[in-house]
Order: structure tokens, then C-alpha cells, then sequence
């Protein structure tokens, strides 16, 4: 994906969504940590990291 269609698109969200920028950019963040360290991901898979990432989101309640 270009990265001119990548920022299309979370605009797009960022505008649905009626998120403020800060949820918006912490709901970013855990989705592009989700995507790296997911166990079906065989290059950077790493479960300690999912199940970690899972409490933050529980933390951070999003």
C-alpha cells in the first residue's frame, strides 16, 4: 500500500470514527504492535508480546 492511500485511509477512520487524536493515535499504536508481534505472523510472532498487549488494551480500555 502507498503511503499516500495508508494516511487516506486512517484519515478516512480518523473521520468515522469521531475519535479525539489521542484515542485515535493509541487505538493506532495496538493496532500496528497487534500486527507485528501476532503469533501468525512467522517473522516477528511472539505470544509473551500478544498476551502483554492484551492487558495494555484491557488497561487502556479501547
Amino acid at each position: 500500500m502507498k503511503l499516500n492511500e495508508a494516511l487516506k485511509d486512517i484519515q478516512e477512520f480518523h473521520n468515522f470514527a469521531k475519535l479525539d487524536k489521542a484515542e485515535f493515535y493509541v487505538r493506532k499504536f495496538h493496532k500496528d504492535l497487534m500486527k507485528i508481534y501476532h503469533p501468525d505472523n512467522v517473522k516477528t510472532g511472539d505470544n509473551e508480546a500478544m498476551q502483554y498487549l492484551n492487558k495494555l488494551k484491557e488497561l487502556w480500555g479501547i
